[in-house]
């Protein structure tokens, strides 16, 4: 199986989120290092390019950490490099995640033209009370020209992520949100329910009860809103956080629910491939030593028995709302799935959460916000 997949880290920001656990730092921290960062990366790839094959890679993201806080030039040059590393005849899907306070006219007039073509904003509400009590380096006036202004110079596939469940946060603002990111017409949208992280700030105001989270009931309420109204208004629900129109549902992430290989490279990045998972350094300052070494910069290395990769591939398949195809599964792991966990599958499916067929197994509408509670029967 060939690596369908390339993630690339750029770990700095504006600032630091109070429910972020991302491997992420305050640009200033780094400031005089972000070009050794860069030739780090690239460094690192040309290491990984002689002991893995690249000319499988069908998708190719850039995350964090806010990768438009670069400017235009180091962006543009390290796309160069990636051309000359990574055989790009069979990429078709090239993502940038953006702040809306670091992204211009020219950074994405230049970012387009040189080969992105898929753009994922990180507007998180439209509530200026809210992004304020987030720690976000944002207003909901900024976000909304961001998503506009990327619409404007040419970008045909933008995403917007957003979060619900987060504290003070009613389903009348979450509704006022929705419907004013629908105005804006991006072709992808990614909502996920607030996770309180350990080592952020809203973790000690949590467990000191000084976090006005909804109850749990006003969240599902919040789910079943956003549901109503993206199916409403022409989003299809792929997955149990993302929502796309017509062929627009993210090729990337889908290779990471598909449990295929994937790379990735970076501090802290994390990879997928011959059996094996491992991650990379994560402390920036380490990752960018060990490089400079000459040593790859791998923090953590796992063997991956087929028991394991059995119990991952399922509830990573059932992720996704088409479920896992039965056929394609025997044909990966010699067995179906039905047959490997007929009991758990056989209670799921008496309690309405799973919906199975000859060819399909999946969540039900009722299992959906469930989910959870389904993947740990596979765990």
């Amino acid at each position: 199986m060939m690596i369908k997949a390339l993630y690339i880290h750029i770990p700095f920001c504006l600032a630091k989120c109070k429910y972020c656990d991302f491997n992420s730092y305050p640009l200033p921290v780094f400031k005089g290092r972000v070009d050794e960062y860069l030739g780090a990366l690239k460094k690192e790839l040309l290491m990984l390019s002689k002991e893995i094959p690249l000319g499988g890679i069908e998708t190719i993201y850039m995350g964090g950490g806010t990768p438009t806080i670069l400017d235009t030039g180091q962006l543009l040059n390290f796309m160069k490099c990636l051309k000359e590393i990574v055989d790009f005849s069979n990429v078709d899907e090239i993502t940038i995640e953006a702040n809306p306070g670091t992204i211009t006219q020219e950074k994405l007039l230049a970012l387009n033209n040189v080969g992105f073509n898929r753009i994922s904003i990180g507007v998180q509400s439209l509530d200026d009370n809210l992004l304020k009590h987030m720690g976000r380096a944002h207003n909901a006036e900024e976000a909304v020209a961001a998503v506009t202004l990327a619409r404007e110079t040419g970008w045909s596939n933008i995403n917007v992520d957003l979060i619900y469940g987060l504290p003070n946060q009613s389903n009348a603002i979450w509704m006022d949100t929705l419907k004013k990111v629908i105005d804006l017409g991006p072709d992808h949208i990614s909502a996920y329910g607030l996770k309180i992280e350990d080592n952020t700030p809203w973790s000690s105001d949590y467990y000191n009860n000084l976090l006005a989270l909804p109850e749990e009931d006003s969240v599902l309420e919040m789910y079943e809103t956003l549901q109503a109204i993206l199916g409403d208004n022409g989003y299809f629900q792929y997955e149990i956080s993302n929502y796309c129109k017509p062929k627009k549902a993210s090729k990337h992430n889908t290779v990471y629910w598909h449990n295929n290989y994937y790379l990735g490279i970076g501090s802290g990045a994390a990879s997928f491939y011959n059996n094996q998972r491992f991650y990379n350094i994560k402390n920036t300052g380490q990752y960018l030593d060990c490089l400079s070494q000459g040593l790859r910069p791998i923090g953590e290395l796992l063997e991956l028995a087929q028991e394991e990769q059995i119990s991952e591939t399922m509830f990573m398949n059932l992720r996704l709302l088409s479920g896992i195809k039965i056929v394609d599964f025997k044909k990966r792991f010699g067995i179906s799935p039905i047959d490997k966990y007929y009991n758990e599958i056989k209670k799921l499916s008496e309690m309405e959460l799973l919906d199975v067929n000859e060819d399909t197994i999946k969540l039900t509408h009722k299992g959906i916000p469930l989910a959870n509670l389904v993947f740990m029967e596979f765990v």
